[in-house]
């Protein structure tokens, strides 16, 4: 019959009218059809022409249409399938015709007979030894096409033949079968496809509407038994997609969110606790972190850190889903830091996380995502703090919570402790980043104020005594070290400049009386603005023994002149800020004279040697300033009534302010320092820690003055505060005074801000829509243009000093009357505007009532007119020197009370 049949086209005729009877009743028929195609393969290796892809397509479709008739079930036509798939290889594309549109979709139809095969496979639940010739076929087609498209080969040609061919489905379809999965070929080696396929943009689309992402999401629910060397693949697919943003991921993971989160957790527990830390497990964690970071799938009030106290939950929970998340994340903790420290018991042992050897690569690795996943959920549970301030004694669910929380704390607090501990010294950035990290944690539990009091003040106790090393063994170390002075007066770097400059200071020996009644607020302002410390620009080491042990601070380098400067030391010193700052009332106990003393000679070290630092340095020095700062207010703030404790501070206090307000070495840097250092300042003034007189000699308050006026406006409001309140003082009023009529610096400062305020008003009113407008509008210059009314309504005696300097002076006398008058001004805009209100609202008011409301607008429109004709006066005969105009002008002011 093969001599019969010299052409193809007679062996697809013949092929087309067969009947089942002729292949029973010929049994040489089989033979020589499956002998000519497997010919044909043989003599035809490599590329196809046009005709011969057409006879192949032909060939498919023919054998198809057979198989689905087939009634009798006759394996001819599947035997001539299975030589097909085995004989012809991915080379049969020939891309030399990539342009020409009938080839192009020759191979789009032969992909698609395929996918018409399998679906009819699935659908008459058939496990056939075809199915595993033409998944492998599939398979390393695809994966021909996948490596060009990778090379950059003809990617147009074939991203055509997989989107209209529907190769993607056609893929699952053959290793996902619910029927036959995995019969096929190797589910490793269809992972690794996947694996690759994800990475190609174009392709993400059609593999998320195929059902073999439903297959891969289903092991978050489920720790199925495939091969465990493919699982991290599989993991790392999902991680891919989520991060891509794809809303199916997210969807799926959100609805069943406390399912997958605790099935990750149990799996990462089974793995370590078998010592096992695969890239599975390291997948498994960066997914956790990730999932626990996204807002809008994990809603931390409703889904998992709490019980909620409404009913409606967005998900319904089991009954111990959120105890079972608690208990893994301890156990995992737990065996995590066992693990460390064994390590430290261990003492010719090698550190484990400073070791380069690839068996502990896995460990380190799973260890910084694990730190990560800590912070994330201590931030969380300190977050929604009232959920679980009071232990509800007729909830035992939610005392056993409240139990694991407060395990968590502890183990986790143990744990970064031994990190920081076993990580002392590391020297490069790749073993400081554990350190860094477990001082980020310890910076999110400084926060601590969700639990009950014991515990509060026990974790506080415990984090102060890491941070503060207040062993005594530590201080006396450092006894005989002439670099560090602990028990003797600190001396500044410059401190024979500042008392030559203070020789010049006539003595005073006025008493300043301590008013700290406008101060209470001081630390609300700076939480405030906390949140513009970003504390990641801080990476560092842990340092033994935290500031007494800073011997051989001066390093021959010039690019470390600092030598106990390093980023380990300011996360420290960081982690110590905050715990102050947020536990102020807590620590008053716990911040030592001697620590004061300290940090007093590492600021002057600092000013010593900053010029000689490189950039990176400087920008730690810059940070280390303002933690320093700030616990050096909280110290004085807590301590006002302790005149031994803030004593020791006076010389610090008037070097750094001296320093600062003629240099600005730290000043504009940083706006949290900027209102550190003024609120520093005002509470030394105010409270005698700090002589007014000092500031006022010499050219330093000039100074302070230009540093007014170069400061952003926010910066401004801080020091108008100041100024208000030193006014509320009368022997520091008198001083200012004093000053003033020597130099009228301020005037010109402070009027220049009114004129530049009421520009902006007038902006404001015809509605010019410009950015600074904006800015000012923010933060609401009327509050301000008050201030400076009350500042200079002091510092001039009620208007009636300085009159002729003023008059004198064009760029001020304008802007004078308009202050003089602001008060009887602002209070008559209200008048008018209740007045427009009931006029809009049309309010009906009784006779009486509308005629004092008229009477009151008038009268201050009456006193506006007096206040410019009788000031309008003075500046007219001022010059003639006509006393009684001038008189006049006084006895107004006096008289006309609604001004005082």
């Amino acid at each position: 019959m093969t001599r019969k049949m010299l052409t193809f086209e007679n062996f697809l005729e013949k092929l087309n009218n067969i009947k089942e009877e002729d292949i029973i009743n010929d049994e040489h028929t089989e033979e020589r059809l499956s002998s000519f195609l497997t010919n044909f393969y043989k003599k035809n290796e490599g590329t196809y022409t046009i005709q011969k892809q057409e006879y192949i397509n032909n060939l498919l479709n023919i054998l198809i249409n057979k198989i689905r008739d087939n009634k009798n079930k006759c394996n001819f036509f599947l035997n001539l399938l299975c030589i097909h798939f085995k004989n012809i290889t991915p080379s049969f594309i020939n891309v030399k015709l990539k342009d020409n549109i009938y080839y192009i979709h020759l191979i789009i139809n032969y992909i698609l007979y395929v996918l018409n095969l399998v679906l009819y496979f699935e659908k008459e639940n058939k496990e056939l030894s075809l199915s595993l010739c033409i998944g492998k076929n599939i398979y390393t087609l695809t994966l021909y096409i996948i490596r060009n498209i990778q090379e950059g080969k003809y990617h147009n040609f074939y991203m055509k033949l997989i989107e209209e061919g529907k190769l993607i489905y056609l893929l699952c379809k053959i290793c996902y079968n619910k029927i036959i999965i995995s019969c096929y070929i190797p589910e490793d080696t269809v992972v690794e496809l996947f694996f690759v396929l994800i990475k190609i943009k174009e392709l993400e689309e059609y593999i998320i509407e195929c059902d073999i992402i439903k297959y891969f999401l289903s092991f978050l629910l489920y720790d199925k038994q495939v091969i465990k060397k493919r699982k991290h693949l599989i993991i790392e697919i999902i991680l891919h997609m989520f991060l891509r943003g794809i809303n199916t991921i997210k969807v799926f993971i959100k609805e069943n969110v406390t399912d997958i989160i605790n099935n990750i957790l149990k799996c990462i527990n089974d793995n370590i606790k078998c010592d096992t830390y695969d890239y599975y497990c390291i997948n498994l964690s960066k997914l956790f972190y990730y999932i626990i970071e996204d807002k809008d799938i994990v809603n931390i009030e409703n889904i998992l850190f709490f019980y909620v106290k409404k009913t409606s939950s967005i998900i319904t929970h089991k009954k111990d889903d959120i105890l079972t998340f608690y208990k893994y994340i301890n156990s995992i903790i737990i065996k995590i830091n066992d693990v460390i420290k064994e390590t430290l018991k261990c003492k010719d042992s090698v550190n484990i996380l400073n070791d380069n050897k690839q068996e502990d690569y896995h460990f380190k690795y799973f260890l910084s995502i694990i730190l990560c996943v800590l912070k994330n959920i201590i931030t969380i549970i300190f977050e929604r703090k009232n959920n679980i301030q009071q232990i509800p004694d007729d909830d035992d669910k939610r005392i056993d919570l409240y139990q694991e929380i407060t395990k968590l704390l502890n183990v986790t607090f143990d744990f970064v402790v031994d990190i920081i501990y076993m990580q002392k010294g590391a020297s490069t950035d790749e073993q400081e980043i554990y350190e860094l990290l477990s001082y980020d944690i310890l910076i999110c539990m400084t926060k601590i104020n969700s639990f009950t009091h014991d515990v509060d003040e026990n974790f506080s106790g415990r984090l102060f005594d890491l941070l503060n090393c207040k062993n005594d063994d530590d201080i006396n170390q450092n006894r005989y070290n002439d670099k560090i002075i602990i028990y003797t007066t600190n001396k500044p770097p410059d401190y024979d400049n500042i008392n030559s400059d203070n020789n010049n200071i006539n003595s005073d020996n006025n008493n300043i009386n301590s008013d700290n009644n406008n101060i209470n607020s001081d630390n609300n302002n700076i939480n405030s603005d906390n949140n513009n410390i970003n504390s990641d620009n801080t990476n560092n080491n842990y340092y033994n023994n935290y500031i007494c042990n800073n011997n051989n601070y001066i390093c021959n380098n010039n690019n470390n002149v600092i030598s106990f400067l390093n980023k380990t030391y300011v996360k420290n010193v960081e982690c110590l800020f905050y715990l102050c700052l947020y536990n102020e009332t807590n620590i008053t106990d716990f911040i030592s004279i001697n620590l004061i003393r300290n940090i007093e000679n590492i600021i002057y070290k600092i000013y010593k040697y900053i010029q000689f630092c490189n950039i990176n340095t400087k920008e730690l020095l810059n940070i280390l300033s303002l933690y320093y700062l700030v616990i050096i207010f909280i110290y004085i703030k807590n301590n006002l009534n302790n005149k031994e404790k803030i004593h020791v501070l006076k010389p610090l206090l008037k070097f750094l302010i001296i320093k600062e307000i003629k240099e600005r070495i730290f000043l504009f840097i940083n706006k949290l320092y900027f209102l550190v250092f003024i609120k520093i300042l005002n509470l030394s003034i105010c409270n005698n820690l700090f002589e007014l007189k000092i500031l006022l000699c010499g050219k330093y308050f000039e100074d302070f003055i230009q540093m007014f006026q170069v400061s952003k406006f926010n910066m401004k409001v801080q020091i108008l505060y100041c100024f208000l309140e030193w006014t509320q003082i009368n022997h520091i009023l008198k001083k200012l005074q004093i000053y003033i009529s020597k130099n009228k610096l301020i005037f010109h400062v402070f009027f220049k801000l009114w004129k530049d305020i009421e520009y902006e008003n007038i902006l404001k009113k015809i509605k010019v829509e410009r950015e600074e407008t904006n800015v000012l509008y923010k933060n609401n210059y009327k509050n301000v243009q008050f201030i400076l009314f009350r500042i200079i309504k002091m510092l001039t005696n009620n208007f009636t000093k300085y009159i002729d300097y003023i008059i004198n002076n064009k760029d001020l006398f304008c802007i004078f009357k308009n202050i003089i008058i602001y008060e009887s001004k602002t209070i008559l805009n209200i008048y008018e505007q209740i007045k427009d209100d009931i006029i809009e609202e049309h309010v009906l008011l009784h006779k009486d009532e509308e005629n004092l409301l008229h009477k009151f607008v008038n009268l201050y429109k009456e006193d506006i007119k007096n206040l410019e004709r009788v000031f309008e006066n003075v500046a007219i005969f001022y010059n003639k020197k006509d006393n009684i105009e001038l008189q006049n002008y006084y006895d107004y002011l006096r008289e006309n009370k609604r001004i005082e």
